[in-house]
């Protein structure tokens, strides 16, 4: 199972720390196989940015933090049409601070994918559950301790969605 960690990497995540936090979870999902090695011997995790950007070096995560600079929600689309239809599980590490309107439109574009499987981490003391929650699977949203419980949703019969993010109980909102 490959589990794709996408980076917020907008410019409310250049304050606060957040890019060290995010450092720290990847290079916590990097070990984490040798945390239980039976329960995460199938799990495989692949490191991307928002703007599609693959993360060569999981533990200097500082250079993809560009202030001012915001893919957005709706550039996961050309993410999630490289993963293929196998390959759609996610876990989104952002502080969910999206400009108006944009939650509503990532909505749309995760209707065309009946198969996502995606999930939010909040990064940072200012980040906004209840946005994260809109958007994710289940309204799913862990805090950056929890990444076991995260991975380990996906790996249990919970981590089935219903058909679709917004069918899920986010809604627009």
């Amino acid at each position: 199972m490959i589990i794709t960690i996408i980076v917020d990497t907008s410019g409310s995540m250049t304050v606060m720390a957040k890019n060290h936090i995010v450092s720290a979870l990847i290079n916590y999902c990097m070990d984490i196989s040798e945390i239980d090695k039976e329960r995460y011997a199938r799990v495989k995790f692949r490191f991307i940015t928002a703007a599609g950007e693959e993360i060569r070096d999981p533990g200097n995560t500082g250079g993809y933090f560009k202030k001012g600079e915001n893919a957005g929600l709706s550039s996961l689309e050309k993410i999630f049409k490289t993963a293929g239809p196998n390959n759609m599980n996610f876990i989104l590490l952002s502080d969910g601070l999206f400009p108006p309107g944009e939650k509503d439109e990532f909505l749309k574009i995760a209707e065309n994918y009946p198969g996502l499987r995606l999930i939010s981490a909040a990064v940072g003391a200012d980040a906004d559950e209840s946005a994260l929650r809109e958007i994710s699977c289940g309204n799913k949203v862990f805090r950056p301790g929890d990444i076991p419980s995260a991975v380990g949703f996906f790996l249990s019969e919970q981590g089935k969605c219903p058909d679709s993010i917004a069918a899920a109980g986010g809604g627009h909102g």
